[in-house]
């Protein structure tokens, strides 16, 4: 639960005393009246609703400048404002700031929206009550009051002598009428001041000491006490005002800005010196520096403190910018790193000396995430709850918090944890509807820390539940168990109820499911849960012993494995604890978290340099386990051989990370000379830049090695993409050439040379081309490469319209030798028919006349035959010419 806001409520507000004041309540003060100066008149003649607007503005125009002047507001009579200053000269310069606030309201309105105001200010004797003041004092100031006319301010004498030395100010004797209520001798004076003048506010340089019991260690609460009864002894009179608040932090306003340093750095001494080992690794507070009008009528009122303390790292100042220009403004020190001074309510970390020792670790709250009364959690190893209630149980899924933790900067994972440790927990009726992309980060560290002891956890025996998965590795990317008909009956129930904390309805079920099927793993590995939350765990060693002898797949026995192995460990026997992470290795060698635990154990039997050497191997093998080595309390104690390390890690991943950057860089560069935008290589290779360029704006570890593996990839897809293109060119020139050849072997081929003459030459000239650019294949700069890749896509298409002109010449050759052939056919036989039928026929006809009388062939008949000789003749003459033709044109 996080501490309540230091800013609300923080009022001095004395009690009223029995039996009359004490000598406390009785203070010198300034009282200063304003009325409004015709508000009757302004009532009728506009409303009164722009009535009761007026009288808002009159209160807002006249309260900021009090309470800049360190006044306080006491009353708002109607058309008047009552306050109080402890200092006459603060009251002087609030009361001429609001005349001036109210003559620029006034300026270019009509005469009747304006809105004139009269001030007096009277200083002597006056008793502060709770929200209110009493006394002469306040009588005489409202006494002389009506007597000042508009845009006025009359002060006493008695103010007067307070503000004489005050700078750009007049004063003139005010008359008093013989009538009025004043007593005799009593003095006024109207104030004249220079037109604009504008006095700086009152500013008070306060130190804010804010402890952290959360992160602190059990003897933290009794140092700071100690701190709170002798703390005057840091400071004595340096002190102007202090206020200890409801949650035990202290605020102090200094009477010289620059002590707030010094007073910065004996508490941290005091601290670490009352703290010893407890101190380390920071001290548990939070110290701010901040000017501002913190006083008023002499109280420390903190309304302006509006600051955000998460961001804030324990065990370091931080000092505003409007408090190191006052502290510049009265005394030569010089502050480094020096705060923005155009952000004045922006807040930098600075040194004081001996904050801290040395540098800092990279992870700040190992040891206080388990501080706590009760015996370590099962489940998580916390002692803040017992295990019955640990929230882990309403986590159903594996979030993969760890591995989204990972591409976080250092920096910001400490914010989460802080936050995490100084705010409120989840709601566990919630905590099952948590997405594992949740909105709020802190959940992240919620979900991070309590998946640091996954194995042990009801919802990794859920992801367990109805898988047949051989490979313990992918246990943990299945969330939970598809399939609906394990996620329901009595034994899913039985469990539920042990996530529930039901755990008289867990047992009951439970047991009645082992006697329905003594033979699933199941059954026994929920009562082994069951007991484990009754704290009885030589029962769950029993049960888990069961569930062993039961199990089908390796994953499951690695599950019970790590299951007995904790039950043995918390209960003091790591020996056996450690024989069963054996037996798990034995199982599975390249187990992760089998390998980790052995490294825990090895830290623990003070084997610290092997131990190291396994976890940075481990790291490298699986990048997660650099956040549980960073993150675990089970490694607090030996954080000082750790951290350092994981610092070389994180150094180490960040400067391949930025040489990779430059490799990527020029690998892309390169690829984007060699190939055209559209390329998909191209296109590929300016997505994963993108992906460095975003990783690169975050220093985390996952992100460093992921800008390495991108770039190797951008490397190795430029240097694949250019090769392949060289051989793409290669092939491209050699099938040009060989198309050219074939080309031109078929053009000296052609029979006539006329039409062929003009495509000849255009081969000629693409055979050069060619050879031209075989001469610099593979060519080995990027110009090159793209002139070679355009000229051949140039050669390519000539060498396609050369191709094309001759296919049309096959087509006029093939058309030109059918018609010689077929009229060299024809006339020859045409020739022969002219041969059978005029010479040939007759004597034929004679010799059938002769031994065939029938025929009757006569000389006056024989041309009537011939010319049916010739005709056919003719015609099959014409016929056989165009198949012969036509045989022959395969052969061209």
């Amino acid at each position: 639960m996080s501490p309540k806001n230091p800013t609300k409520n923080t009022r001095f507000n004395p009690p009223r005393p029995v039996g009359g004041y004490p000598r406390e309540s009785i203070k010198k003060m300034a009282v200063l009246f304003t009325d409004i100066v015709g508000s009757s008149n302004f009532f009728r003649s506009h409303g009164d609703i722009a009535g009761r607007k007026m009288l808002k503005k009159h209160q807002d125009l006249a309260s900021p400048p009090i309470i800049e002047h360190g006044g306080i507001v006491v009353k708002m009579l109607g058309d008047a404002v009552m306050a109080y200053f402890l200092n006459a000269a603060e009251a002087l310069k609030a009361a001429i700031k609001i005349q001036e606030r109210f003559r620029n309201h006034n300026r270019g309105k009509a005469p009747g929206d304006q809105i004139h105001i009269r001030l007096g200010v009277h200083f002597g004797e006056g008793i502060v009550e709770e929200r209110d003041i009493f006394g002469d004092v306040v009588n005489m100031a409202a006494k002389f009051l009506p007597l000042v006319k508009g845009d006025q301010i009359v002060i006493s004498l008695q103010v007067w002598d307070q503000v004489r030395a005050l700078p750009s100010v007049r004063l003139e004797p005010f008359p008093i009428p013989a009538d009025t209520a004043l007593p005799e001798g009593f003095t006024l004076f109207k104030v004249l001041w220079d037109e604009g003048v504008d006095f700086d506010p009152l500013i008070k340089t306060l130190v804010y000491l804010r402890p952290l019991f959360n992160l602190g260690k059990e003897n933290f609460l009794k140092t700071w006490s100690g701190f709170l009864s002798g703390k005057n002894h840091l400071w004595g009179d340096q002190v102007e005002t202090e206020l200890t608040l409801p949650d035990k932090s202290v605020a102090l306003i200094v009477r010289k800005a620059a002590f707030s340093l010094t007073l910065a750095k004996r508490v941290f001494e005091f601290l670490k010196i009352n703290l010893g080992r407890d101190a380390a690794p920071f001290v548990p507070i939070q110290i701010l520096i901040d000017a501002g009008s913190f006083l008023r009528g002499g109280n420390l009122v903190l309304d302006d403190l509006a600051v955000n303390w998460k961001e804030f790292e324990p065990g370091e100042v931080y000092i505003s910018g409007r408090a190191h220009a006052h502290i510049k403004h009265t005394a030569n020190i010089s502050i480094r790193p020096a705060p923005d001074p155009n952000q004045p309510r922006s807040f930098v970390k600075i040194s004081v000396g001996d904050a801290g020792d040395g540098a800092p670790p990279l992870f700040r709250y190992q040891g206080a995430l388990i501080q706590g009364e009760y015996s370590p959690c099962y489940y998580c190893g916390d002692r803040r709850h017992q295990t019955t209630h640990c929230p882990s149980k309403g986590l159903t899924e594996i979030t993969q918090a760890l591995s989204r933790l990972g591409y976080r900067p250092v920096e910001e994972i400490n914010r989460l944890f802080f936050n995490l440790l100084n705010g409120k927990l989840p709601d566990p009726a919630q905590l099952s509807k948590l997405s594992t992309e949740a909105t709020d980060p802190t959940l992240l560290a919620f979900q991070g820390f309590y998946e640091l002891k996954l194995v042990y956890q009801l919802r990794f025996f859920l992801a367990l539940w109805g898988t047949s998965e051989e490979n313990w590795n992918r246990i943990k990317e299945r969330p939970f168990a598809r399939d609906e008909q394990d996620r329901s009956g009595l034994l899913w129930i039985g469990q539920d109820c042990i996530r529930v904390s039901n755990l008289e309805q867990a047992q009951s079920i439970l047991l009645d499911c082992l006697n329905r099927d003594a033979q699933d793993y199941r059954v026994y590995g929920a009562l082994a849960f069951l007991y484990i939350e009754k704290g009885d765990y030589p029962q769950a060693k029993y049960y888990l012993k069961k569930a062993l002898q039961r199990t089908r797949t390796t994953p499951q026995r690695i599950f019970i494995h790590f299951l007995l192995s904790r039950l043995y460990d918390l209960s003091e026997d790591q020996a056996r604890a450690e024989e069963m992470v054996r037996k798990i290795l034995y199982l599975n060698p390249y187990c992760y978290e089998a390998i980790y635990q052995d490294i825990i154990f090895r830290f623990r039997k003070g084997k610290e340099a092997v131990a190291l050497h396994q976890l940075v191997k481990l790291i490298r093998r699986n990048r997660e386990f650099y956040l549980y080595a960073l993150i675990d309390p089970e490694l607090a104690a030996h954080s000082d051989a750790i951290q350092p390390r994981l610092k070389e890690l994180l150094e180490e991943a960040k400067s391949k990370a930025e040489s990779a950057r430059e490799t990527g860089k020029e690998a892309l560069d390169r690829i984007v000379q060699w190939l055209d935008e559209e390329d998909k290589e191209v296109v590929e290779a300016r997505s994963r830049w993108q992906k460095i360029e975003e990783l690169s704006r975050v220093n985390s570890y996952f992100g460093h090695l992921d800008i390495i593996h991108y770039a190797e990839s951008i490397v190795t897809m430029s240097r694949r993409s250019i090769e392949s293109r060289k051989r793409q060119l290669a092939m491209s020139l050699r099938e040009l050439d060989d198309r050219a050849e074939k080309a031109l072997a078929w053009a000296n081929r052609f029979r006539y040379e006329f039409l062929i003459k003009e495509v000849k030459q255009e081969l000629l000239r693409i055979r050069g081309m060619i050879d031209s650019e075989w001469e610099g294949e593979n060519p080995k700069v990027a110009g090159k490469f793209k002139e070679s890749l355009n000229k051949v896509k140039a050669i390519a298409a000539r060498l396609d319209e050369v191709e094309s002109r001759l296919e049309r010449l096959g087509t006029i050759h093939t058309l030109l030798f059918f018609i010689a052939a077929f009229f060299k056919k024809s006339l020859v036989f045409q020739s022969a028919n002219l041969a059978l039928a005029l010479i040939l026929f007759p004597i034929l006809a004679y010799y059938l006349n002769f031994m065939i009388p029938v025929f009757q062939i006569t000389s006056h008949n024989i041309w009537s035959y011939q010319k049916a000789v010739l005709a056919l003749g003719g015609v099959s003459g014409l016929l056989l010419a165009v198949i012969s033709a036509a045989r022959g044109l395969h052969k061209t």
